[in-house]
């Protein structure tokens, strides 16, 4: 097991360095071109920038790039397991999902960036996916002023447990809020007017920076699946145990079925 260990964390750090010097070299032929555009700057040129400046090492940058790799894959693949196993158990939702892939891509043209946003019932289920069960139920904060709440007051220099479990099964969300539904998310009015009470990237300044890889990931990897199989599952069967993330440990035996 320590050689696997250490074979997949080679792997994991090779990544990492060579996306760090792929980078770097970009960034010094486009000064030299002088090509280089800063109308959007992305995380790993925020952290070169900083390096410039002294503020961070080439270690450290490559630790906060072994972080986002790693968390980024963790994170998307279950996901994507979450939203196999509930289209699984919803075969209308399936079907619905396959004939919108179908309108918009017909049988085999590839996903282009330009079709995401196209696959809207695709992108609905998702999130309702993600709002029945998050990939991360809670998340940890610091208090640094006095909070009242309605029947409590949380003190200055606490901290505090925010479960998005039930902040995703409050009664705001409606009657039908312990009910995987996603047209909800189809028609406004169905949902809470606080964005506060969908938290399944997190809420605020420090919510989830890969957000829309995650999105994009899932519905690719979800539309090609659909496309080509016939998707089984039974969501009542899964049994899940909370280990810093939300883990699938029994019944979400998924099986595939070719497309006629």
């Amino acid at each position: 097991m320590k050689q696997k260990e250490d074979d997949a964390m080679a792997t994991l750090h090779n990544m990492s360095r060579n996306v760090l010097h792929k980078r770097r070299k970009e960034r010094q032929e486009a000064r030299l071109a002088n090509t280089s555009s800063r109308r959007f700057i992305a995380f790993l040129d925020l952290l070169l920038d900083l390096a410039e400046e002294g503020s961070f090492t080439d270690d450290q940058i490559q630790q906060e790039l072994d972080t986002l790799i790693a968390a980024g894959h963790d994170t998307s693949s279950r996901a994507l397991i979450s939203t196999l196993v509930l289209v699984g158990t919803y075969l209308d939702v399936q079907e619905k999902i396959y004939e919108e892939v179908m309108a918009v891509l017909g049988s085999s043209a590839d996903l282009c960036k330009e079709d995401m946003a196209k696959l809207v019932y695709t992108e609905a289920v998702i999130k309702e996916v993600l709002r029945i069960s998050p990939v991360t139920p809670i998340i940890a904060r610091d208090i640094d002023k006095e909070l009242k709440l309605k029947n409590y007051t949380l003190p200055a220099g606490s901290g505090c447990i925010v479960s998005f479990w039930g902040i995703h099964r409050l009664p705001i969300w409606g009657p039908d809020r312990m009910e995987f539904k996603p047209g909800r998310w189809l028609d406004p009015s169905k949902l809470p007017q606080n964005p506060g009470c969908y938290g399944a990237f997190s809420l605020g300044r420090r919510n989830c920076i890969g957000k829309n890889y995650a999105l994009m990931s899932v519905k690719t990897n979800l539309v090609h699946l659909v496309r080509k199989f016939r998707i089984s599952a039974d969501y009542s069967k899964v049994k899940r145990k909370y280990d810093l993330l939300l883990k699938y440990v029994e019944g979400h035996h998924i099986s595939l079925e070719l497309r006629n």
